[in-house]
């Protein structure tokens, strides 16, 4: 199923635990969404999907293991708040343990 970028984010936020400030971050996301394609008498449509954000989270301040962490959610500056999963941590930077993150489906604000 193909898929097309909708979004970058890029900036500082919170990661937040339970509705527990845990973190202070920086953030780097990709927003997809992906195309259904379908067969229609005139041809083919192209039907907006299901949405997916990947992305690094570098934490800056405060707690370091998100990868054992549950019911994750990230603040952007901009007030948006989106549940994520963390699938693995991919180094220890010079500002902070870098983790790579998903998100499936719709923003929760």
């Amino acid at each position: 199923m193909p898929k097309k970028r909708i979004g970058t984010y890029v900036g500082a936020g919170a990661v937040f635990s339970d509705e527990r400030k845990i973190a202070t971050v920086n953030y780097a996301l990709a927003e997809f969404q992906n195309i259904i394609r379908t067969r229609t008498l005139g041809g083919t449509d192209e039907i907006p999907g299901l949405t997916d954000v990947q992305g690094t989270i570098t934490v800056q301040d405060g707690e370091t293991n998100l990868l054992e962490m549950d019911d994750l959610v990230l603040e952007t500056e901009d007030g948006k708040r989106m549940a994520f999963v963390v699938s693995r941590r991919r180094m220890f930077g010079s500002a902070g343990p870098v983790f790579e993150v998903l998100r499936s489906g719709d923003w929760l604000s």
